[in-house]
């Protein structure tokens, strides 16, 4: 028992879906999904609509407000919901609770459906059905298909098998045909009371309405069951449903064969329907096919077999089916004729099969005679000519078939008797109307081949029959005749017709019957072949005819027989043998008496007998056919000249149908089928000119007599024949037989190659039957006039006028306008015009004659007039626009039925988006060069008319793919134009103004859902694969156009074939419609904005979804989730991962891209993204991103080249499929990396981390965690993505740029551009264009003898075209990966760089990026140079970020270098120098390698105050600049103050202790690569580019230091030895003109460059001078006579006038620091500087030491030492820093800046007298610094005023006091910070922001705490030292007497004693790190003490 309350909409839906997916892809797992579906839904199948009835007992509970329990949860409904609820149970006859459910599911979708709820809900409810139905149906249809596989054929089988079985079992051996008989007759019965409802509520709704319900409406419910519209929209689907019913029976019949009690159930149902039932033509099919005695249809099934012939001998089911179908109350006799003669056929088959059957039978053989022709009087034939087959496309102008609803209505009676149309005497083909059916296009071909069966059934078993039926009629025929009637070759051209007096109406079922054969096999090439093979007896039968109604008819038979190559090979030879023989039905009978009526009436002016009009016209159909078919007949004819004889009778007097037929026939010598079709078309043109059918030229001028180049007036001059024809003849008939043949005429003579194709690649295709010398001489040449004729006299009048036949004048229309297509299409604006400053240089006068011919080709070509046309909004821009309108109206909006204005819709949106497409160049190019004015834009007449802009998006809602496709794509155009995207007014604020126009229409949720709609997800044809091989096609049109016949590129098949746009065509152009809106520079709200469901009118920011009342509005952003595979609406089944995500890469790469796009974006970024973790939706697709790359299932076999993964696999995939694969997962880790920048939750960001790194790398909460094991191999995914992604591709169109000999000053770069996405590629259009222009130069050219090889110059062209073609794609699929690799990139430096790195667990981080780092330096030296640039970025990320962090950690005392393995640091350190020695990459990389080497020592350095390298290089390094690249330093000077750019010389601090155990293994990898590294190393530092010195001399620097502490450091050794220090050395000076330049206020790039090496280069320097060895060879190499040289030195700021020699001159030449202070800027920096350079010199007197008193000793006894300028700059430097802070004004940077300087000069100072101070070798005498005075020390806040040459003890006292009190500041802090850090582990609530920033605070303190702590330990020691000297006895020479002593004793004491205090108080507060130093401090203290 169904519980209905667990209903859900979309449910068969879904199924449906699965279905169709089953038998596309037929792979197990798709089989192993559907099957548990059909199970489920298998109960559903069997009720179909046997739904729960209403009961009472619900009803009283509903409305008493008690609870419906829906999916097991109760919902309360509220009054007028209930009175809708009770309303549908009883419309729909279902149950209250059922109802219930339905009403509570369209709440949650009445805005998808922008209906109110209860009409949502019965759209619902009957949705459902039809794709119940649809399902049901595609498994019959698919059983015995053939082209499904024989596993899904195998499954939908057993399930058929096993419901009938089921249905059987449950209803007591029911049959199941019964069951859908009962159903159609069920629904039948509610289509009636529907319809008597319907009308009572039109004619009086008040007495149909009740009094309760009157109450309800009041009250605002929505009764369905008054409703007009909901019942309109009930009978339509009841109606659909009704017709998939009758479509089954038919399938069931077909193909299983029904048992005797369904068929007799059938035969009765029929009996009383009527034609104008829907399901009639199914069912009464279906019955023909079961009496069918052919097993053809059975499909080889045996169990059918078997019933038929148990059928055949079944007494009582004969009996019992001979009386029904005998009775007389069949409401429609026809069909029941139809049925008669296949029973006939039946009973006698059987007869014959079993012998003693006849006679128990009723009906005996010599019966059935009698009942066969009573069945063919009783209209069979006609019955199913004009019902059964009324779907066939036929000729319009075909009396015999036209498209009508009764043809009896148009016939008449003459004034003598005579049946007549149009004055035509016509045979009529019967009593049975012609009906407009809509059927099944698979029924419509599957009921043509049950027919033909019937056919040759009939013919083979009964034409006997046939045979005595035509002897009848002629009898008939002749006794009503006074004279016998002759064929028109024994009549007179002059004798009049001796007309048939007829005394009553005859019978002409013999032409019926051929009707019935022509209407079968026409226009179905080769069909008909088998006739000719087997029932040749049939058509030489026919030729013996007499009677004119017969022959037309047999006629028409051999016109639909001779369709085809094969079968117009056998007409043309059967009518030739007659004319051998003498019969009638031969080319020489038709030949002869076109010549004769040509030659009587131009001599005599007689007419045609119209009787002869009819038959003529019949036989130039079998004409027609043969030349259209048969090239052979076309060259005969064409030899015979019978082209000139259709001509010749086409300008005679004749009626408009017989020249309709002729101009039919003169087209079809121009099909396209064979090499002489382009010389024929050139003279069918001919000879339309010459003729004048429409005229070019003035009457009275001669053509060829004349050079007069004007264009007649055609309204100046008497009408031609062909316009008065129109106007005065069909315009009165209201037919147009003769227009529209015309129309077609002139379309077949514009031949276009490929047209579909060629519009969908861009292909530049020219109309090689377009003449442009036609009519030179005489007029303007071209075939303008005939275009215009067509648009002016035809096209713009055509919907005004009046028709007989409506669908003609939608067939003119449509014609009209494929030849504007085709002009507009074949307007090729490609090549060297459309591209400024490009020509093709033969010779100056060649070359302007090449470019004139160009112009005047375009200016002469119909296009041009057409463009003009549009674009100035002229009346044929709105008869177009008033099209598609009418299109809109009846599609959409249904104010009619009729399908015929699909084409012409079509054609005039497809003219529409070929016309937007082409403005750009026409108007900015072609329009100049033709010396014309800008006639407009064609966006303003959209612009007058926005109306048209809304019917245009409304046409969505059309089921036709093409109006889909080209509506989406005009859009498209619409909005890149600047008059769309430019802003309008929108309530208060200004939005996109095509978004603008959307959004204010009334229709905006109409069209938003027509958008929506179009995305669904189908089950059978998801993606185009054509869409993303536009340029393959491109290319394989371009190769078969330079080719020959014979040649292979010539016979290559399109991708896809000239057929219908899909659906999911539509789906990529809306896809790609919203990417392309979504891209930068769009005046947003832009239209992408209003179909994703953004708020337009008020601010994007507002949440995507929106849930009101359990309600939302559904968007396009919606339905991109479920193409994702994550459905959001909460009904939808949560289904798997779609496969189409594997089977179609570039479907959801778009769909990535457009959602990160929209993430990206800062006006939609906070919306989406919420929308987006709302739904878990990233971390979701994350999860299942495959990872290898996967060749797509439905992949086209064509284009296949092979990728060769890193596991060695190889794998077949075509280039887009590649691609896709590659962007769908960098949109997808770009969707990663976004949210890991914007994730505002910690749980969030550790789920990604979790799926990105593994599990178990964030951080747990449980502390036994901590004994895994970290040292295994990495399983994480970012890992397996990086393998992924490093394979091999092979494309098979891989080649190198050809050799050219013709092509030779053809410039292919000159078609180079940039994309959307920055690729650089080949314009291919035009690079073809002009290579085809230049091969018809050279064929111009040897026309005058210049001789070439055509096969050589066509070879090279192709060449050509290969090689653009594959640099295109194989840039394409470089710049795919490169972004795939940046995409990886990036969620790893989201990972490094932010702080989620801290929530990667401590103790396993490090161990997984070194993995990370393993494999990615593993990928980085095997890859090219693009992807190693962007590899190496990560790498230095992540060494950084390692970096930084054991720094903190260091800090924190939570980790230890010995836990890493030194083998992996190795390891690393190996590679990386592997990728600077191995690949040979670029400088720019280099450069990255060298910063990679830099960053990996600081890395194992285990102080973390290492620093090595200048002050740039290390801003280069820092987090914010990870990578350096050409351009950093230029754009870090453009952006800094003069100050910045003197950086530090040297900032290199000593270390204390020896290397650690890894600086020896370095040092060995390092030694094991050999001189070849240095040699790298060496060459870049001195020959590189600017940045390649930098980073060269930087870790020249670094790996000296690296190596210090060896007594033998082979790396100094190779500087030495290869000569590059001495080079160096004396390039010192080599850039003095720039380096002056660098000291000006605003110098060039250049000189900042130069300086910023001349650093570097120093810093190498200082690093060799604190070796001894290379110290001397500095001093050889003369070192400080380069430095003295250097006159940018001298160019410095003077503050002091003394001039005393360089060195001592830039220690003396300084600004005092009090300029800091000044309100001059100028002033301020120059003061700033002067520090800079202190700080930089202040650092090689540290490194000198003692060695500076040797160098004092040389100087001049006038000169001042170095070392009493150090003593000054002490006394000046050391007291400012207390007072620094309110002396620097300006920029909190520069006061930090000036303050780290001014301490780093005193702690350089600090250092220098500490070595001077300190025992040495060969000193004995202790040399003061400080003179023994305290007194400024006992006032410490004033400013000092001691002496100025000599410092005083007490200055650096109050240094020791001011870092006292500093260093006490900073351990209190430390300790703060520290006890809050051991606070946050153990509480959660600390978030972990606050934990960053504390463990940043920790850094920073401890850093400080180093720092002073190191000023205290020198200045303590300085001031023992000092007072030790002065004080103690031991001490004869410290020039102080005891008096003196016991003074400074007493004054030490004085000033000593509170630093002493705070010292030893510091001891409690310090943390163990700091231990050893303050050891060594409270050693000092008690010293001094």
């Amino acid at each position: 028992m169904l519980d209905y309350t667990e209903w859900s909409p979309d449910s068969f839906k879904i199924l449906f879906d699965k279905i169709q997916q089953t038998i596309n892809l037929a792979t197990d797992n798709v089989l192993m999904e559907l099957n548990p579906r059909l199970i489920e839904y298998k109960p559903w199948f069997l009720l179909l609509f046997d739904d729960p009835k209403p009961d009472l007992q619900k009803e009283y509970a509903i409305k008493q407000g008690e609870p419906v329990v829906i999916k097991g949860k109760p919902y309360r409904f509220s009054r007028t919901e209930i009175y809708e609820i009770i309303d549908i149970a009883h419309s729909l006859n279902i149950s209250e609770d059922f109802a219930a459910t339905i009403h509570q599911h369209a709440k949650e979708l009445k805005s998808k459906y922008n209906k109110p709820v209860a009409e949502t809900a019965i759209n619902l409810y009957y949705d459902e059905k039809t794709y119940m139905l649809l399902s049901l149906l595609t498994i019959f249809s698919k059983i015995y298909d053939a082209e499904v596989k024989e596993k899904v054929r195998d499954v939908f089988k057993t399930f058929i098998y096993g419901l009938f079985k089921s249905y059987e079992n449950l209803n007591n051996d029911l049959l199941y045909g019964i069951k859908l008989m009962k159903s159609i007759e069920t629904l039948r019965s509610q289509m009636l009371d529907l319809e008597g409802r319907y009308q009572q509520l039109i004619s009086n709704r008040n007495s149909v309405i009740t009094t309760e319900q009157f109450l309800y409406l009041n009250e605002g419910a929505i009764l369905p069951s008054v409703d007009e519209k909901v019942i309109l929209q009930r009978m339509a689907s009841i109606t659909t449903h009704r017709k998939y019913l009758a479509y089954i029976i038919w399938k069931m019949a077909f193909t299983y064969l029904f048992s005797t009690q369904e068929i007799l159930n059938l035969c009765k149902m029929l009996e009383n329907l009527d034609l104008n039932d829907n399901v009639y033509p199914y069912l009464i099919a279906a019955l023909l096919a079961i009496i069918n005695t052919s097993s053809e249809h059975f499909l080889n099934d045996l169990s059918a077999k078997e019933k038929l012939e148990d059928l055949m001998k079944d007494v009582d089911f004969i009996n019992n089916f001979t009386d029904i179908i005998s009775r007389g109350t069949w409401k429609v006799n026809a069909a029941k004729a139809a049925s008669l003669i296949e029973w006939s056929i039946f009973i006698g088959d059987a007869i014959k099969k079993y012998s003693g059957l006849e006679g128990s039978l009723k009906v005996k053989s010599e019966h059935l005679t009698e009942m066969f022709h009573r069945a063919v009087t009783n209209d069979a034939f006609q019955f199913i000519t004009h019902y059964l087959l009324s779907f066939q496309k036929t000729e319009t102008e075909s009396i015999y078939i036209e498209n009508l609803p009764n043809v009896e209505n148009i016939w008449h009676k003459t004034n003598n008797g005579e049946v007549s149309f149009c004055g035509i005497i016509l045979i009529p083909p019967g009593k049975t109307p012609k009906t407009i059916l809509e059927l099944e296009r698979d029924f419509q071909n599957n009921l043509r081949k049950q027919l033909e069966h019937f056919v040759f059934k009939l013919v083979g078993k009964n034409m006997s029959y046939l045979q005595k039926i035509r002897r009848q009629e002629e009898d008939a025929i002749q006794s009503a005749s006074t004279d016998p009637v002759t064929p028109i070759t024994q009549r007179s051209s002059s004798t009049p017709n001796l007309k048939q007096k007829k005394t009553s109406e005859s019978r002409h079922d013999i032409g019926a019957f051929f009707i019935l054969m022509a209407t079968l096999f026409r226009n179905i090439p080769d069909e008909g072949l088998k006739c000719w093979i087997e029932m040749k007896s049939l058509i030489n039968w026919g030729a013996s005819f007499q009677e004119t109604g017969m022959m037309c008819a047999y006629l028409e038979m051999l016109s639909a027989l001779a369709t085809g190559k094969e079968c117009s090979i056998h007409a043309y030879e059967f009518l030739s043998r007659a004319s051998e023989s003498g019969g009638w039905c031969s080319w020489q009978t038709l030949f002869k008496a076109m010549e004769s009526y040509n030659n009587s009436m131009i001599d005599e002016k007689v007419e045609i007998p119209k009787e002869e009009v009819q038959l003529l016209i019949s036989f130039l159909r079998v004409f027609r056919q043969v030349v259209k078919h048969c090239a052979q007949a076309r060259h005969e004819f064409i030899k015979r000249s019978i082209l000139k004889l259709l001509f010749n009778l086409v300008s005679q007097h004749i009626p408009t149908e017989l020249k309709a037929e002729l101009y039919y026939a003169i087209a079809a010598f121009c099909v396209p089928d064979d090499s002489l079709f382009l010389e024929y078309t050139s003279k069918v043109w001919t000879i339309i000119e010459e003729e004048q059918i429409v005229p070019t030229v003035p009457k009275n001028i001669k053509i060829g007599t004349t050079t007069v180049m004007e264009q007649s007036n055609f309204q100046t001059h008497d009408m031609s024949a062909i316009r008065k024809e129109i106007e005065e003849i069909e315009s009165s008939k209201k037919i147009f037989f003769q227009t529209l043949a015309f129309i077609k005429l002139i379309s077949t003579l514009i031949y276009v190659p490929e047209q579909l194709i060629a519009l969908r690649c861009g292909f530049p295709v020219r109309s090689l039957t377009i003449p442009n010398q036609l009519g030179l001489g005489y007029r303007i040449p071209g075939i303008t006039p005939y275009v215009s004729f067509i648009i002016d006299d035809i096209f713009i009048k055509a919907p005004t006028r009046e028709y007989i036949f409506n669908s003609q004048k939608w067939e003119i229309i449509a014609s009209s306008l494929e030849i504007i297509e085709k002009c507009l299409i074949s307007f090729d604006l490609t090549g060297q015009l459309f591209e400024k400053h490009h020509y093709f240089r033969m010779n100056k006068e060649e070359d302007i004659t090449f470019n004139d011919e160009d112009v005047e080709y375009l200016k002469n070509h119909p296009g041009y007039n057409i463009m003009k046309r549009l674009i100035t909004n002229s009346r044929l821009m709105e008869v177009i626009l008033e099209i598609i309108t009418s299109g809109k109206n009846i599609l959409i909006d249904k104010y009619e039925a009729s399908s015929d204005i699909i084409e012409p819709l079509i054609r005039c949106l497809k003219i529409l988006w070929v016309a937007l497409e082409k403005q750009d160049r026409f108007l900015k190019t072609l329009v100049p060069l033709v010396n014309g004015s800008n006639p407009g834009y064609l966006e303003h007449a959209f612009l007058s008319k926005k109306d048209i802009i809304i019917s245009i998006a409304l046409l969505l809602d059309s089921e036709n793919a093409d109006v889909c496709f080209y509506a989406v794509k005009i859009l498209a155009c619409l909005a890149k134009s600047t008059i769309f995207n430019s802003k309008d007014n929108l309530g208060t604020s200004r939005v996109n103004r095509l978004s603008s126009i959307l959004e204010t229409s009334p229709f905006a949720n109409e069209i938003l859902n027509n958008f929506v709609k179009r995305l669904e997800l189908r089950g059978d044809d998801y993606w185009d694969f054509s869409v993303d091989q536009r340029n393959f096609e491109l290319i394989q049109l371009c190769l078969k156009r330079t080719s020959k016949h014979d040649e292979e590129e010539y016979s290559a098949d399109p991708l896809s074939k000239e057929e219908n746009i899909s659906l999911s065509t539509v789906s990529c152009a809306i896809l790609d419609l919203i990417l392309e809106n979504l891209r930068p520079g769009k005046i947003q709200p832009t239209i992408s904005h209003f179909l994703l469901g953004y708020d337009i009118r008020g601010s994007l920011q507002v949440p995507v979804i929106k849930y009101v009342a359990d309600d939302y509005r559904e968007s396009c952003l919606h339905k991109i989730m479920e193409i994702l595979g994550h459905p959001i609406n909460r009904f939808t089944e949560n289904i798997k991962i779609n496969n189409q995500l594997i089977n179609y890469p570039s479907l959801s790469a778009r769909c990535y891209q457009i959602l990160y796009r929209l993430c990206v974006d800062n006006n939609t970024s906070d919306a989406t993204l919420l929308f987006l973790r709302s739904q878990k939706f990233i971390s979701n697709q994350f999860r299942i991103m495959p990872l290898h790359i996967v060749r797509p299932d439905l992949e086209p076999k064509w284009d296949l080249g092979m990728i060769i993964r890193l596991d060695k696999h190889t794998v077949e995939i075509d280039w887009v499929s590649l691609c896709a694969n590659l962007d769908e997962r960098t949109w997808l880790m770009k969707l990663v990396s976004l949210e890991l920048r914007k994730a505002q939750t910690r749980s969030g960001i550790q789920n990604l981390l979790s799926l990105i790194y593994g599990s178990e790398v964030i951080k747990s909460k449980d502390n036994n965690s901590m004994d895994l094991d970290f040292n295994g191999p990495s399983t994480m995914k970012i890992l397996d993505i990086l393998n992924m992604l490093e394979f091999h591709w092979n494309d098979p169109w891989r080649m190198q740029a050809p050799q050219r000999q013709y092509f030779g000053n053809f410039d292919i770069e000159t078609w180079l551009y940039r994309n959307e996405r920055g690729i650089e590629l080949y314009r291919l259009q035009d690079i073809f264009s002009e290579l085809y222009r230049i091969y018809e130069y050279f064929h111009k050219r040897g026309t005058q003898g210049v001789i070439f090889d055509d096969k050589s110059l066509r070879n090279e062209m192709k060449q050509i075209i290969k090689f653009c073609f594959f640099h295109n794609r194989n840039r394409e699929f470089v710049f795919a990966r490169n972004e795939c690799f940046k995409a990886w990139r990036e969620v790893i430096e989201m990972t490094v760089n932010n702080k989620h790195f801290d929530l990667l667990r401590v103790e396993v981080r490090e161990s997984k990026f070194h993995y990370i780092l393993t494999g990615l330096l593993t990928v980085m030296k095997n890859e090219n140079d693009i992807i190693a640039g962007v590899l190496s970025k990560v790498v230095l990320a992540i060494i950084t970020a390692l970096r930084l962090d054991r720094r903190q950690q260091s800090v924190l005392y939570l980790a230890n270098l010995s836990k890493v393995p030194f083998e992996r640091l190795y390891s690393i350190f190996k590679l990386i120098l592997d990728c600077l020695i191995g690949p040979g990459f670029p400088p720019e990389v280099r450069n990255s390698i060298y910063c990679i080497m830099f960053s990996y020592l600081h890395y194992i350095d285990s102080d973390p105050d290492f620093m090595i390298g200048s002050n740039e290089f290390a801003r280069m390094l820092s987090p914010g600049n990870s990578t350096p690249k050409a351009g950093l330093l230029s754009q870090n000077i453009s952006g800094s103050s003069p100050r910045s750019h003197m950086s530090s010389f040297l900032t290199v601090s000593t270390r204390g202790g020896a290397r650690s155990a890894l600086d020896g293994g370095n040092l060995e990898v390092l030694h094991s690569s050999g001189d070849r590294i240095l040699e790298i190393i060496r060459l870049d530092a001195s020959e590189g580019p600017v940045e390649g010195k930098l980073c060269a001399l930087n870790i020249l620097t670094a790996l000296c230091s690296l190596g210090k502490r060896e007594k033998s450091n082979f790396i100094i050794d190779y500087i030495i030895r290869s000569h590059f220090l001495g080079a160096m050395v004396k390039s010192l000076k080599s850039q003095n003109e720039l380096l002056l330049k660098a000291i000006k206020s605003r110098p060039e790039q250049s000189a900042l460059q130069a300086k910023y090496i001349f650093e570097s280069r120093a810093v190498l320097l200082i690093r060799l001078a604190q070796r001894r060895d290379c110290a001397l060879k500095l001093m050889e190499s003369g070192v400080f006579e380069y430095l003295g040289e250097l006159a940018f030195l001298d160019e410095r700021p003077k503050f002091n006038k003394t001039m005393q020699g360089l060195m001592l001159e830039i220690l003396t030449d300084i600004a005092p620091v009090d300029l800091l202070a000044s309100p001059n800027m100028e002033v301020k920096e120059n003061a700033m500087l002067s520090i800079g350079v202190v700080h930089e010199m202040s650092r090689i007197f540290y490194f000198l030491g003692v060695k500076l008193e040797a160098i004092d000793k040389r100087r001049e006894t006038h000169q001042r030492t170095f070392q009493e300028i150090l003593k000054e700059l002490m006394i000046q430097f050391f007291p400012v820093r207390k007072r620094l802070v309110p002396m620097t004004t300006g920029k909190v940077s520069d006061k930090e800046s000036a303050q780290e300087q001014i301490e780093n000069i005193n702690r350089n100072l600090l250092g220098w007298y500490q070595i001077m101070t300190a025992s040495t070798k060969g000193v004995q005498d202790f040399r003061p610094i400080f003179t023994p005075i305290l007194d400024y020390a006992k006032r410490p806040d004033n400013d000092y005023r001691g002496d100025l040459k000599k410092p005083e003890l007490s200055i650096c006292v109050n240094y020791a006091r001011t870092s006292t009190d500093i260093l006490f500041h900073h351990v209190q802090n430390s300790g703060r910070i520290f006890s809050k850090l051991e606070k946050g582990d153990n509480v959660e609530e600390i978030r972990n922001e606050e934990i960053d920033n504390l463990q940043e605070q920790l850094n920073k303190t401890s850093k400080c705490i180093t720092q002073h702590s190191y000023d205290v330990e020198i200045s303590l020691l300085l001031i023992w030292r000092h007072l030790d000297h002065y004080i103690s006895s031991s001490r004869p020479n410290s020039n102080v007497n005891n008096q003196g002593k016991s003074a400074l004793q007493k004054d030490a004491k004085l000033v000593l004693t509170d630093i002493l205090e705070k010292l030893e108080s510091l001891e409690k507060y310090t943390i163990a790190k700091y231990k050893t130093r303050n050891e060594y401090i409270q050693m000092i203290l008690r010293k001094i003490k």
